[in-house]
């Protein structure tokens, strides 16, 4: 795990979401990282997976996309979105919506066991990423999947930064990352190693959607044109020949047999 400076200790999350929804680009990487997350996901036996716990489902829930007939708990500790996704799954009976944290539930739901926990977009957000993924290690059954996508901290567009100087190293938090209260960030060597070393087997480890350019750059390119949806598909197709230098990690772990 890489930790950077200046990571808040505690999350505002009304601010959190406020900076996240004006974030330019976010909404068109989103789609490329849930058109791979579903590849990935999709490729797990549904039969196997029948008791989902999805930890920051967000504003996308990947659980209930992919596996609607699995029971389902979705944890999410923003008030905002708390709501939003009761709202939303308000007549699913496979769903449970709770509005708390990690921490919160391990202590009020000990017993409970899971096939596959979802982290999207939430491992880089955890003020103590070693505590929260023992807990999950704890929650999943044997051979109970793990799910992380985090972004990378190799991708092409922080090693440019590194290399005019505006990063002090890839490790480093950017200020859009210290803006939405992120607390550290990984390669996809370390996250595997990190993951190792709490005893987690890795099955799959990828980098995926070739972004050259900060969000802000990006989004411009969108808005003046040159970066057209055929372009954009272009630099998610690409991904394969760039890995491990694309924007976001993908990991599926596996808790295995003592």
């Amino acid at each position: 795990m890489d930790t950077g400076p200046n990571a808040p200790a505690n999350r505002d999350y009304d601010d959190y979401l406020k900076n996240f929804l004006a974030l330019p680009f976010e909404r068109i990487l989103e789609d490329f990282r849930k058109r791979k997350s579903i590849e990935i996901l999709n490729k797990f036996k549904k039969s196997e997976i029948t008791n989902i716990l999805e930890i920051g489902p967000g504003l996308n829930a990947l659980s209930a996309a992919i596996f609607p007939k699995s029971k389902k708990t979705m944890l999410e500790p923003s008030k905002n979105l708390y709501h939003l996704n009761v709202s939303k799954f308000e007549s699913d009976t496979t769903t449970t919506i709770l509005p708390m944290d990690l921490d919160k539930f391990s202590k009020s739901f000990a017993t409970e066991k899971f096939d596959l926990v979802i982290l999207s977009g939430v491992l880089h957000e955890m003020s103590n990423p070693r505590k929260e993924l023992i807990t999950i290690h704890s929650c999943l059954k044997t051979n109970g999947k793990l799910f992380i996508v985090t972004p990378n901290n190799q991708s092409i567009h922080r090693l440019l930064g590194v290399f005019l100087g505006i990063l002090e190293n890839t490790s480093t938090l950017t200020s859009t990352e210290i803006m939405l209260q992120q607390q550290s960030n990984y390669s996809l060597d370390s996250l595997q190693a990190f993951l190792q070393e709490l005893d987690f087997k890795i099955d799959i480890a990828l980098t995926n959607f070739l972004k050259p350019h900060t969000h802000k750059q990006m989004q411009t390119w969108v808005d003046e044109g040159v970066l057209t949806e055929a372009k954009l598909q272009n630099l998610y197709d690409l991904s394969e020949l760039f890995n491990p230098y694309n924007s976001e990690i993908f990991v599926v772990a596996r808790k295995c047999e003592l």
